[in-house]
């Protein structure tokens, strides 16, 4: 199958993301959180119980868009979040410092991240590596960058573990892109073979949205890593 993953990079996505997403923002502070919003924001909090030590929490945003998670996170997960995106469409990080000025936002590619090993307690990819051709090298560079706790969220999985995982073409904000419907096991075996512990699976048929999923996964502490 051709990569269409650059096409992702087309500047003009950025407004016709902004549009929806402002939409939903407006919605979230009058009190109707989407669906996926509010996941994100109680896997985030139940990260908080596990690591009540901590006072506060570097997070990496990877595919940030506009960065308009920032928002999201400050609204659900206020006060202890110190939050930086992340990504490859150079429209979306200049409208991401528009609208963030305060914001860290940097350009990067999920296959070669801008960060050296272990930068940030917790990495969230939300609705990203499905957009990649080569999606295990993507996880390779999220577990690498990954301190401790990796949030891959919002992920299209089949409900028939027989069918086996595959990549198609539809359409996103007006461009091609590539999708990849995973079989549930092989996405969590990609992680897990890296040394990374499954912790929590999440589906989103509660907000109607059957066959979407996000998992928690903590990276396993090993001998070596204390050398």
């Amino acid at each position: 199958m051709q990569d269409l993953s650059q096409n992702y990079a087309d500047p003009a996505i950025a407004g016709r993301q902004r549009r929806t997403v402002k939409r939903e923002l407006v919605e979230m502070y009058k009190g109707k959180v989407r669906g996926y919003f509010a996941l994100a924001g109680r896997v985030i909090n139940q990260i908080k119980e596990k690591e009540p030590e901590w006072g506060s929490a570097t997070l990496l945003d990877i595919a940030c868009g506009s960065a308009y998670y920032s928002e999201v996170v400050e609204f659900l997960c206020p006060g202890w979040i110190d939050y930086v995106g992340m990504d490859y469409n150079s429209g979306m990080v200049e409208l991401a410092h528009k609208c963030y000025p305060d914001i860290r936002v940097e350009r990067g590619n999920i296959l070669d991240i801008p960060f050296e090993r272990d930068s940030f307690d917790i990495v969230l990819s939300s609705a990203t590596i499905g957009h990649v051709k080569d999606w295990s090298k993507a996880v390779q560079e999220l577990v690498r960058v990954t301190r401790t706790w990796l949030i891959l969220h919002r992920n299209p999985v089949w409900l028939d573990e027989n069918k086996l995982t595959e990549q198609i073409v539809r359409c996103d904000y007006e461009v091609d892109v590539v999708v990849t419907q995973f079989r549930g096991r092989d996405l969590i075996d990609g992680v897990t073979s890296l040394g990374m512990v499954l912790t929590g699976m999440y589906g989103m048929g509660e907000w109607g949205i059957p066959g979407t999923f996000t998992y928690l996964f903590k990276k396993e502490v090993r001998a070596s890593d204390d050398l």
